[in-house]
């Protein structure tokens, strides 16, 4: 599972912009979750979504919409000025 991830990240994540809303749907749309253990999402980025969509309080919509199996999400954030409310 990791490694699907990891593949499509030059998708999700390139020339140094950052689509958080791309990242979070794609991943949605590949956990699987089970119910003998808890499936988890780790976020790490800049908190500045700069390419796709890029409104924070769509973003956030778009992720409880999406979120429809309970999926944990912690998110880290990596550098000064990390958007701590999106995060």
């Amino acid at each position: 599972m990791i490694s699907s991830i990891l593949v499509r990240q030059s998708i999700i994540f390139r020339a140094g912009w950052t689509n958080i809303n791309e990242a979070l749907h794609s991943v949605f749309r590949l956990i699987e979750p089970a119910k003998e253990r808890l499936t988890t999402i780790i976020l790490l980025t800049d908190g500045l979504p700069t390419e796709g969509e890029t409104d924070v309080s769509k973003i956030l919509q778009n992720s409880r919409n999406e979120n429809k199996n309970g999926v944990r999400v912690f998110c880290f954030g990596i550098g000064y000025d990390v958007n701590t409310f999106l995060l």
